[in-house]
């Protein structure tokens, strides 16, 4: 479960977030509850590790995170940003 923390500066932050979709190693187009803003404070993790934007290890457009290879069965990923 996500949790929002909103700042006195009205920027709220969105911690461990679960994007949604099936990890199934077929799909590799994930959705997240708001669309981070910047775009680049999401901070994805893919099994601990940090994954890279730009179409490295995904691309982000609006809520829809697109892994360039998809995550395999048993993988999990999480992620921060700001919103």
């Amino acid at each position: 479960m996500a949790v929002e923390l909103l700042t006195g500066s009205g920027v709220t932050y969105v911690d461990t977030e679960v994007p949604a979709g099936t990890i199934n190693g077929a799909n590799a187009v994930f959705t997240l509850a708001n669309a981070p803003s910047p775009a680049a404070s999401l901070q994805l993790y893919l099994n601990g590790v940090l994954q890279r934007p730009g179409g490295v290890d995904y691309t982000l457009s609006g809520l829809t995170i697109t892994y360039v290879t998809a995550p395999l069965t048993g993988e999990t990923h999480v992620c921060w940003y700001r919103r």
